[in-house]
């Protein structure tokens, strides 16, 4: 009975995730794409998930929640922003980095979206892809009326944090990370 009940609740707090998600993604128009250098900025395609997929995986060692999955498959042009390398070196134009966003219970009282992920390709690290995705964002979210952008980094991953204090993200409170407690802080970067 009390894993029954474990479902019930995760399918029920899925279904307001998507729900809360969709209805606020309704107002943010698609993302346009924006040429920086060698890399193209622009918003998921239906196409992109399985490289999306493989890149989170790569760096996250897990896999993105089926909620989650589902919302970007529906808004992912509006609430994933992907940079694509247009190399000439290279082959063929290649994902290298995304930066993912939702609205979390929190953010809907604040009247700000959450950066839930943001990964870069291991062999594209250290170029300055992640803060030109955050700066993507902050000007596509702007334009869609949104008020700020947070987001929370570990204390430990500073590469992430100095990223995120050059795209103008301030940190507003220290928290800790589920599941194992890790030392974190929350950050807001204000739009208006």
């Amino acid at each position: 009975m009390g894993r029954f009940v474990s479902n019930i609740n995760m399918a029920f707090h899925a279904g307001v995730f998507l729900f809360r998600n969709i209805q606020k993604s309704l107002n943010i128009a698609k993302a346009p794409q924006l040429n920086v250098g060698s890399v193209v900025l622009r918003g998921m395609t239906r196409g992109d998930e399985p490289e999306l997929l493989r890149i989170h995986h790569c760096l996250m060692g897990g896999h993105i929640p089926l909620p989650t999955v589902n919302l970007y498959r529906w808004a992912g042009s509006k609430l994933v922003l992907v940079a694509v390398n247009i190399d000439e070196r290279d082959a063929d134009p290649v994902i290298v980095g995304m930066n993912m966003y939702h609205f979390n219970k929190r953010d809907t009282v604040e009247e700000t979206i959450h950066e839930g992920f943001l990964g870069v390709a291991p062999d594209f690290q250290r170029r300055g892809i992640g803060t030109k995705l955050r700066i993507f964002a902050k000007n596509h979210f702007q334009i869609n009326g949104i008020a700020a952008i947070s987001t929370k980094i570990s204390s430990s991953n500073v590469a992430s944090l100095k990223s995120a204090r050059n795209a103008g993200f301030r940190p507003v409170q220290k928290i800790k990370l589920a599941p194992k407690g890790e030392d974190a802080l929350h950050l807001i970067c204000k739009l208006n």
